[in-house]
């Protein structure tokens, strides 16, 4: 198996590794990972460098002193279970050899039976059934196909799903919270922190929730829910507008519309609350980060101020 990590990941690391390092929360053990991890390739110095000349330009209160929690957040992290390993794991990695047991905890290097996407790609492709899949950026999911069953597992990100019918199994797309039945639908799913958001394209698909509650959702119709039940149904909208590189918010939030941005650009890009809270309506280009950036500097009143190619701060404009 070739375990060496591509790009994007290595970004991923470093961005880690500074936010623990200028959290002012790091132990001595970690401090030592963190120098092994750096001199273990060539592309591991480089990119910390980088990205290092970023952070100096910072002043040290936009790091110091934040809660780690608050300051692991404002990473592109896609799930909640890569936040709680982020808690939690870094104090570990110095214990386990490092950098090679956190990229088989978040699978770096998937298992034969999983599929998953890097930063800024999108990939599609054709299931063993004939169904046709769409992987958005950052996403992991597990195929589980046999002659009694079809079964994707969502464990990160976000899909697009054509199913092709099969009058003898049921195809069930599964999440944290629940249950999808979407035999002969078109949908997208989304896990979310606390949710998972099922758009439905096309027929009708049956949610099915941890709790035991049943909701069908039919097409033209979104639905969020969690494990006790649905949380809100509106209509989809253009929820598959990513398969075509584009995102198309609708009196959105800004934080909604960045945490979007960070699965298409390696690297930190950080938003002060006053500024996350800021609301919009816009497409954006989901492919060019940079000019995404720049469009909405121009459509609301903030400072998008680049410190390096990996470190993004985005505040309310000064008055």
């Amino acid at each position: 198996m070739n375990r060496t990590a591509p790009d994007g990941v290595i970004v991923e690391e470093a961005a880690r590794w500074m936010a623990l390092l200028h959290s002012g929360q790091a132990s001595e053990q970690q401090v030592q990972a963190l120098a092994q991890w750096r001199s273990s390739d060539a592309r591991h110095e480089e990119v910390w460098q980088v990205m290092s000349q970023g952070v100096g330009q910072l002043p040290s209160a936009t790091l110091r002193g934040v809660p780690r929690q608050s300051l692991l957040r404002s990473l592109q992290a896609p799930t909640s279970s890569r936040r709680r390993l982020l808690q939690g794991g870094l104090g570990v990695v110095a214990l386990l050899g490092g950098v090679h047991w956190l990229g088989r905890r978040e699978s770096l290097w998937p298992a034969s039976d999983e599929l998953q996407t890097g930063i800024g790609q999108r990939q599609a492709l054709t299931l063993a059934d004939g169904s046709a899949l769409i992987l958005n950026a950052r996403t992991r999911v597990a195929q589980h196909f046999d002659s009694q069953q079809r079964l994707l597992q969502v464990h990160a990100g976000s899909v697009w799903l054509d199913v092709a019918t099969d009058p003898r199994r049921a195809f069930m797309i599964t999440t944290e919270h629940g249950q999808i039945q979407a035999t002969g639908s078109r949908v997208v799913v989304a896990l979310q922190d606390d949710a998972t958001q099922l758009a439905v394209l096309h027929a009708r698909s049956l949610v099915m929730m941890a709790s035991g509650e049943r909701q069908w959702v039919e097409a033209g119709s979104s639905a969020r829910f969690d494990a006790r039940g649905v949380l809100q149904v509106q209509a989809a909208g253009n929820a598959d507008a990513w398969t075509q590189g584009r995102l198309e918010a609708r009196d959105w939030r800004l934080g909604s519309i960045i945490e979007q941005l960070r699965d298409y650009r390696p690297g930190i890009i950080r938003v002060s609350p006053q500024a996350a809270a800021l609301r919009l309506s816009g497409i954006f280009p989901l492919d060019d980060s940079d000019r995404a950036l720049q469009l909405l500097g121009l459509s609301l009143p903030i400072e998008v101020t680049r410190f390096s190619p990996y470190w993004v701060s985005i505040d309310v404009r000064a008055a």
